[in-house]
């Protein structure tokens, strides 16, 4: 799960590193999806707003660590 901790802005095209994330169960692109390897999309790089969590469930044998690596504040 994603949230924007920001309780005054919105944040947009937020892309986390996510090493060679792959699943076993089918992800809504437009909430989660890989671009290319370290890196995947959140929300289809809309905004997301205050508070607002952007969850989705995968499949694997393992976890796969993820931080967010760019967001931007220009969401307009």
């Amino acid at each position: 799960e994603f949230t924007n901790t920001c309780m005054e802005c919105l944040v947009c095209d937020v892309h986390v590193a996510c090493g060679d994330f792959a699943s076993n169960d089918v992800i809504d692109p437009a909430k989660f999806r890989r671009l290319g390897i370290n890196d995947c999309l959140v929300n289809d790089g809309k905004s997301i707003e205050p508070s607002f969590p952007v969850s989705f469930q995968y499949g694997n044998s393992f976890p796969y660590p993820m931080t967010v690596a760019s967001a931007s504040c220009d969401c307009n």
